[in-house]
């Protein structure tokens, strides 16, 4: 028999905004909140700073060619979170060379991070750049 769960919002017994969840069969166990990504973005760079699709993003900035800052909707608790980019369609988190460039964050706050797109060593505008951050929202 098939069971179906279907609630509004979920929070923990013990703290609020902790959940464990089990992983697969060794028993370890991993936090939902701190597995789910915060930020999304994919946007291109060229000619205009153009949004695709987006999650907690306030704004693009086109700060010069290959130069983006991306501004959070909501803050996460400091700068040390985690996160990747993928420029036209890489397969590396962080660096890419599928078509155009290579780049990735060059400076990050608890608010922004301002990602870069290069070949060799000349910033040159993406086509296509998706972003995801990892971390604690403030």
């Amino acid at each position: 028999m098939t069971s179906k769960l279907q609630v509004d919002n979920i929070e923990g017994r013990t703290t609020k905004g902790s959940i464990t969840v089990t992983g697969e069969s060794n028993g370890a166990s991993t936090n939902l909140q701190q597995g789910l990504a915060k930020v999304i973005c994919n946007y291109t760079q060229v000619s205009t700073q153009t949004i695709k699709n987006s999650m907690n993003v306030a704004s693009l900035t086109d700060l010069d060619v290959g130069e983006t800052t991306i501004t959070f909707t909501n803050n996460f608790t400091d700068e040390f979170w985690t996160g990747g980019v993928y420029q036209n369609g890489a397969s590396a988190v962080g660096a890419g060379s599928w078509n155009c460039c290579q780049g990735g964050y060059v400076a990050r706050t608890s608010s922004s991070v301002r990602q870069t797109s290069y070949t060799g060593s000349a910033l040159v505008d993406s086509g296509h750049v998706d972003i995801q951050n990892f971390g604690d929202l403030a």
